[in-house]
């Protein structure tokens, strides 16, 4: 519930899942519980925790973002949050859009490229700041 991301804490999660004292998996779960929060607050910070994790974690976490379900849970908030609140789908669709350009060359990681190309035939990708590239 802060209004403003803790990088120091963000980065104290990041070291703990990148040495496996937190595995990827549960890791995963927790995230998943706080993009669930009604908070947009909550949700952008959440987004941007993820955002460092998926940078800094290695591909034990990465396998467990591209998972189906996890990514559901992010197109849920692109489609709730696309009259509340324009950050969070916006921050959610610059994810899978940097994801998707991080990944296309892992087959294991395929379904959010999978998934970011859907999005662009449905003319949702390619959102950054706010605005269409």
């Amino acid at each position: 519930m802060l209004p403003v991301e803790d990088i120091e804490a963000n980065l104290t999660i990041c070291d703990l899942i990148r040495s496996k004292q937190v595995t990827a998996a549960n890791a995963v779960r927790s995230i998943k519980r706080r993009l669930g929060n009604k908070n947009p607050n909550v949700q952008l910070l959440t987004l941007k925790l993820l955002e460092m994790c998926v940078k800094n974690c290695g591909h034990h976490l990465h396998v467990e973002v591209a998972q189906k379900d996890f990514i559901d849970t992010i197109l849920s908030l692109v489609q709730v949050q696309m009259a509340s609140n324009p950050d969070v789908r916006v921050k959610a669709l610059e994810l899978i859009q940097a994801w998707a350009v991080a990944f296309r060359e892992v087959p294991d990681l395929r379904f959010v490229c999978d998934t970011y190309n859907l999005l662009k035939a449905q003319g949702n990708a390619n959102y950054l700041s706010g605005r269409r590239v």
